[in-house]
């Protein structure tokens, strides 16, 4: 039985950049545009081979892969991703067939990428460099693998990803729809949750934006009309030459039926309502007073968190990933408190006390009569220890957190260039950072550390 979809909530956006014209094209279809039978389509496609040919392959290729599922070629079948690599091979089939008719097209051709969701999973193929990503709980997951010389160069060890974005081969890709007579698409195929953020970006965005950069932007913008606008800006700015084409899909956290449709915006905004309230009401009932200081156990959260695994990282051996925003409001950033449930007490920048959890979702906002005034903000260092005892000390000049052992042995630096002005940050049970970073909170998760050598 097909259980009920998810609210999506799409955008995109598409602009030429520096070029003269832009070659991209990118669509995205609902359920009822569809016909039924799949959630939501969406594609994108990057053309080449000149400005008219570029934008004739892309637009193409977007068309003909629309059609396909639009005249119902994925209705009532189990394997969508092949149905996907079949919309490919046609579009390939009409490119390479529109390349060869006249002398002036020969030679074009495009990438595309496409994904379809349908009853909790997502469906993705593609051909050459463009992508599709997922952001789970701030972190940023690449479905696709670049069909490109860099990628096979990144996979072998060759070169980093930074190295293969400012490399001058970057733009030659291995696949691509329309060059050959025949297509060999890659497919997949993923589980997707509530409060899952779906991106589909022609190279014009990963290029000159990096990964961890796109993760941020996703994970602190409110609406994902808000995020494209937001990406491409940032490639722009961070000076990218391409078109850049951006679709935004978000997963809500409501199940609708097909009558329904889409659930409004008000109605998400209403599942968080009550637990605020009560949250009041617990505040006020016990009567809180916010002071330099959070009471043991005031406010207890509204919902427990699971008991963490058995199995816990060694901290003092652990590397981390990139900073990830989790919390898209303003605050002050001298003060930061992790309470023993693992629930983030933050101040913003109007006074206000409040509690997060470890994604960023607000719990409720604590009740004052006054407002909430920790120390000054000073950007001095600030401190904090794990569980075994290590220090982690910001580092504003360096724009970074150092840690130390409890013996005083200096073990690393975390987020070095990627955090703006460190302040007040805590630790949790499993090794994540948080820290106020430049007015944002944000999460620096730790990687999968490595056993601990043997002894001799």
């Amino acid at each position: 039985m097909s259980r009920a979809p998810y609210d999506i909530l799409v955008s995109s956006k598409s602009e030429k950049g520096r070029r003269r014209a832009n070659e991209d094209a990118c669509l995205a279809l609902t359920s009822d545009e569809l016909g039924g039978g799949i959630e939501c389509l969406f594609i994108v496609a990057d053309g080449m081979g000149g400005r008219a040919s570029g934008a004739l392959a892309s637009t193409l290729a977007v068309n003909t892969v629309r059609d396909a599922f639009v005249s119902g070629i994925g209705r009532g079948t189990d394997n969508l991703a092949e149905v996907l690599s079949e919309s490919l091979r046609a579009a390939n089939d009409a490119v390479y067939r529109e390349a060869n008719s006249k002398p002036e097209l020969q030679g074009m051709g495009t990438t595309c990428a496409v994904v379809a969701v349908r009853d909790k999973q997502v469906f993705f193929a593609h051909m050459g460099d463009s992508r599709a990503y997922l952001l789970r709980e701030g972190r940023l997951r690449r479905l696709t693998e670049d069909h490109s010389i860099v990628a096979e160069k990144v996979k072998t060890g060759e070169l980093t990803e930074d190295q293969a974005r400012k490399s001058r081969f970057r733009n030659v890709i291995t696949r691509a729809i329309g060059l050959e007579p025949d297509a060999q698409p890659a497919v997949g195929s993923t589980d997707i949750e509530a409060g899952d953020v779906l991106l589909l970006c022609t190279d014009g965005l990963t290029t000159p934006v990096s990964d961890a950069e796109i993760a941020d932007i996703l994970c602190s913008s409110c609406e994902p009309e808000e995020a494209c606008d937001r990406l491409v800006k940032t490639a722009l700015r961070n000076g990218g030459a391409d078109n850049v084409t951006v679709v935004v899909a978000a997963y809500g956290a409501q199940p609708v039926t097909a009558a329904r449709g889409r659930v409004t915006r008000t109605r998400r905004i209403a599942s968080w309502i009550l637990p605020a309230l009560v949250g009041l009401a617990l505040g006020i009932g016990i009567g809180l007073y916010p002071g330099r200081m959070l009471l043991p156990g005031a406010g207890k959260p509204l919902v427990r968190k699971q008991s963490p695994a058995l199995s816990q990282p060694d901290l003092a051996r652990a590397t981390y990933e990139d900073p990830v925003s989790l919390l898209y409001v303003p605050l002050q950033g001298s003060f930061l408190a992790l309470d023993a449930s693992g629930y983030l007490h933050v101040v913003d920048r109007q006074g206000r006390l409040m509690r997060v959890d470890t994604s960023g979702r607000i719990l409720y906002t604590f009740p004052a009569r006054d407002a909430f005034k920790p120390a000054a903000q000073t950007r001095s260092p600030m401190a904090a220890t794990d569980r075994e005892s290590n220090l982690y000390i910001s580092d504003p000049a360096g724009r970074r957190i150092v840690k130390f052992g409890p013996d005083g042995l200096f073990l690393g630096s975390i987020g070095e260039a990627k955090l703006s002005a460190p302040e007040a940050l805590a630790v949790g049970a499993d090794g994540s950072i948080y820290v106020v970073d430049n007015g944002r909170l944000k999460a620096i998760r730790p990687k999968s550390s490595q056993p601990p050598a043997a002894r001799p």
